[in-house]
């Protein structure tokens, strides 16, 4: 019975590690949406700053100052796709695939959010919880062997029965 619990409190965890990384991936893909629109608009601001600088109102500081920013956004963005690419083969490794891409679903800001669990619910649903069963059948195990420990203090008769005959003297 511990047993089964244990894989039915496995199955949980799994789902739940799927869960985490599948928002974590949608979270990364987010991180570099706006990491490439940051890049363009660093780019189109650099591109403002030379025509500037062309027309002699810009300063080389100021050409420089926004050559860095353009070199930060675009360093950024590798870092970002290594990680995506990590989380999804996480992903494909606790489904049991092969290391690959991952379909998306739905942008990380248009999930849905679980139900609000409101206060005051029973403790009966704890019992629910698969590591909770799993506890409690291990403890109905251990109370069944002091059962059986404390049986094996007492005496233990036994009765066995044997038919035959018997003689003192040897016969010829």
């Amino acid at each position: 019975m511990s047993a089964e619990e244990n894989r039915k409190a496995v199955i949980t965890t799994l789902v739940a590690d799927v869960a985490t990384n599948y928002f974590t991936l949608r979270e990364l893909d987010y991180e570099l949406d706006i990491s490439r629109r940051t890049l363009g608009t660093r780019q189109e601001s650099l591109r403002l700053i030379q025509s500037r600088q062309g027309g002699g109102v810009a300063t080389l500081l100021d050409l420089r100052q926004g050559e860095q920013l353009v070199y930060t956004a675009s360093e950024t963005i590798p870092a970002l796709q290594q990680q995506i690419e990590q989380t999804e083969n996480q992903i494909s490794l606790l489904l049991a695939r092969n290391p690959a891409g991952v379909v998306r679903g739905r942008g990380l800001t248009e999930q849905e959010l679980p139900p609000e669990v409101p206060a005051g619910l029973p403790s009966a649903l704890l019992e629910r919880r698969p590591d909770i069963r799993a506890a409690e059948q291990s403890l109905i195990a251990a109370n069944a062997r002091i059962g059986v420990a404390k049986a094996a203090y007492f005496p233990q008769i036994s009765l066995s029965g044997l038919l035959g005959g018997q003689s003192t003297q040897l016969a010829s």
